[in-house]
């Protein structure tokens, strides 16, 4: 099974949209259905490399996500 994700490919670029594996969870953990996410100040900050640290690309952030939980 696959989702979307928005992710960074490297610094002062777009996001791209990604069909990704959906990630199984571990003992402790519930997988949560994402159905809205929003970006701030900071993610734009990040996306233009304000921020001096390493990320290993791609990668996603989502520093502001509604969820709702699923079995």
């Amino acid at each position: 099974m696959t989702m979307r994700a928005a992710r960074m490919h490297g610094y002062k670029q777009p996001l791209q949209i990604d069909e990704v594996p959906v990630p199984e969870p571990g003992p402790g953990e519930v997988l949560v259905k994402v159905a809205a996410t929003g970006m701030c100040r900071s993610d734009y900050q990040l996306l233009d490399g304000y921020f001096p640290v390493e990320l290993a690309f791609p990668t996603s952030r989502a520093m502001r996500s509604r969820a709702t939980s699923r079995r």
